[in-house]
């Protein structure tokens, strides 16, 4: 089976960026938004089969970097 990039649908926080091939230009004010919330939630579905997966991650902060970074463990 040929994967088909345009049945991906990505979408931010609920909204969607991208879907058959391209961006999504009528939700971009709202998308934009989302980006300066807390916490994000990205979702990617390929358009293939059933399978699914969930993936928590963080942004570390510059000082927590430092902090960890400043011994030797």
């Amino acid at each position: 089976m040929n994967f088909d990039p345009e049945r991906i649908v990505l979408c931010l926080n609920g909204i969607p960026i991208f879907r058959g091939g391209a961006p999504v230009g009528s939700t971009r004010g709202r998308a934009e938004k989302a980006m300066k919330a807390h916490d994000l939630e990205i979702e990617v579905n390929l358009g293939e089969g059933r399978a699914a997966a969930r993936v928590w991650t963080c942004d570390l902060s510059h000082k927590y970097v430092d902090i960890n970074a400043s011994y030797i463990s």
